[in-house]
């Protein structure tokens, strides 16, 4: 059994797979929404909901392929526009429903406390909580080219880091792993 992080985005939503037992992330991927080319006879309510019902999709395939007990993400915070924001509930929904409805409970956190779990300081860069993650974690999938989609996987797998300490990731890792060590369910390679 494994743990999913997720970071919420309309346009890229990344979500990674943790088994907690060997502290390996064992699967990356990143579920790629865009705007509807062809727009003249679409509404932008009915290609929102196209582009949800996508990330559910997607996301109902991962959770059926990856059987995670927990799904831990990151909680947008303030954005820097009505669309953004948008966007966010779309997609926020969109895994709503489908954790909903397969009855799994889920952990988030805001962007500060990832950053702050990962590297001690609220404000750090991208970079930093990237190197963080990467260096915690032992990583059997490939990483996506793109540097925007490698970042939302980045962010994902510190969603999983920055929700270690709190009761549900540690209920949910001895669910997955009855009988393993402390120290190989904290995860540590560094």
């Amino acid at each position: 059994m494994t743990l999913l992080g997720i970071d919420p985005s309309l346009r890229n939503t990344g979500v990674v797979s943790l088994d907690p037992s060997m502290g390996t992330i064992t699967r990356v991927e990143v579920i790629r929404t865009s705007k509807q080319a062809d727009r003249k006879n679409l509404r932008v309510g009915e290609d929102d909901l196209r582009r949800a019902r996508r990330i559910a999709r997607e996301l109902e395939q991962l959770v059926d392929q990856e059987q995670p007990v927990a799904v831990f993400g990151e909680l947008p915070g303030g954005s820097r526009s009505n669309r953004a924001s948008k966007g966010f509930g779309i997609v926020l929904g969109a895994i709503g429903a489908v954790t909903e409805l397969r009855d799994l409970p889920t952990g988030w956190e805001t962007q500060f406390a990832l950053k702050k779990a990962c590297t001690g300081d609220g404000q750090a860069t991208k970079t930093a909580v990237a190197d963080h993650v990467q260096d915690h974690y032992a990583w059997e999938d490939e990483l996506p080219d793109a540097k925007t989609r490698r970042q939302h996987v980045f962010d994902a797998a510190a969603a999983l880091y920055a929700n270690r300490e709190c009761d549900l990731y540690r209920m949910a890792v001895q669910q997955s792993t009855p009988h393993a060590s402390a120290a190989q369910q904290e995860g540590e390679h560094t």
